[in-house]
């Protein structure tokens, strides 16, 4: 495998004539980057190995190669609040992994007022590999997004074919009711966040109880809170969802889960 330092591509490492260009054949990882700090990087190396597996490749990547190629960026110890992308493309016989840096930054106001989130009209496929991947196969999330965010709201919600809820263009979704959390199983077409793994231990290590299963509309409508999680943005509390609004002044239990995840941040 070749590693890419900040997507240099050389005519021997042609991504252009590649699977990943023509087919959409490839994974990434998004990992949250501060002032030098790597956050997570064993389990989204963990799922990006995983991942190539489910698509046929019996390559993987190794955590020590790539935190040493990571630290080579140009701007690795300048990024005050960012993220690192690790991009896994099929080349031919090869595989290529870029690895590049950008500034990534959730303005306090967003966790102080909450995300809105509007409803998409396309479902995702519970039955298929996607959702269960980070494939570069990325369109859909970002044409839905958009379209939510030209309608002034901040995300999409993806419902499945079921009906159900599973997740959002950018995160995993959870709810609360009478002090329990709830959130979709991954076999209900979502992506197996790493973000979304430690929330489920943070409650549970709380004294929370947390479910996973399957869950309607009017279920998330009649919540106390909700919230997303994804590993740029942390832990994002919900102030409506179309037109049903939640009370960003009662959100208790996203409150001390923001507070037990900031713990695991600043000592890590």
């Amino acid at each position: 495998m070749k590693i890419l330092i900040d997507g240099i591509i050389d005519e021997k490492n042609n991504i252009y004539t590649s699977e990943a260009l023509n087919f959409g054949y490839g994974l990434f990882e998004t990992i949250k980057l501060e002032s030098g700090k790597l956050f997570f990087l064993k389990e989204h190396i963990d799922r990006l190995n995983r991942s190539l597996k489910y698509i046929g490749i019996n390559d993987s990547l190794n955590i020590v190669d790539i935190e040493k190629k990571v630290k080579e960026l140009p701007d690795f110890d300048r990024i005050e609040k960012g993220a690192v992308k690790i991009l896994v493309a099929k080349s031919k016989d090869d595989l290529i992994c870029i690895i590049s840096s950008r500034k990534a930054e959730y303005k306090d106001s967003l966790y102080e007022n909450g995300f809105k989130l509007k409803i998409s009209k396309v479902f995702r496929n519970e039955s298929s590999i996607m959702p269960k991947i980070k494939s570069i196969n990325y369109l859909e999330n970002i044409i839905e997004r958009q379209k939510a965010i030209e309608d002034n709201y901040d995300d999409c919600l993806f419902l499945n074919s079921k009906n159900r809820i599973a997740e959002t263009s950018i995160a995993n979704i959870f709810f609360v009711k009478n002090g329990n959390i709830y959130t979709p199983d991954i076999e209900e077409g979502l992506l197996e966040g790493v973000l979304r793994n430690i929330v489920i231990e943070i409650s549970r290590n709380s004294g929370i109880k947390i479910y996973e299963g399957k869950y309607d509309l009017e279920e998330i409508y009649n919540a106390d809170e909700v919230f997303i999680t994804n590993s740029l943005m942390g832990i994002m509390p919900i102030s409506c969802i179309d037109e049903k609004k939640y009370s960003m002044s009662n959100s208790k239990v996203t409150r001390k889960l923001s507070c037990e995840y900031k713990k695991i941040i600043e000592g890590e």
